[in-house]
């Protein structure tokens, strides 16, 4: 999931599927929600390579914050981007108990 969302990332930064000015927000909204998912799920994707229970509860805050931000989401097959973060952070809390 994690080069998957970098991959993702840089396309959409650096391609031109934007139009040719590129990359544009409209509103301050946009930015919170851009930095939440991906740039907040990849923090937190990557913390968890390290430290699972951490990385994991980033990453699942940054998406339960955005779709406090952007309800239409929870309606949307974009839901399943939690569950690497829950796995993480299962596996974080699993370990931490042994």
């Amino acid at each position: 999931m994690l080069v998957f969302l970098l991959w993702m990332l840089m396309g959409h930064l650096l391609g031109d599927a934007n139009g040719p000015h590129g990359m544009r927000f409209n509103n301050s909204k946009e930015i919170v929600a851009f930095t939440l998912f991906p740039c907040c799920t990849i923090i937190g994707l990557a913390l968890a390579y390290k430290w699972p229970l951490i990385g994991g509860m980033v990453s699942v805050a940054s998406i339960i914050v955005l779709f406090l931000l952007r309800l239409d989401l929870l309606l949307s097959p974009f839901l399943v981007t939690v569950v690497p973060g829950l796995l993480y952070m299962a596996h974080g809390w699993i370990g931490h108990k042994k």
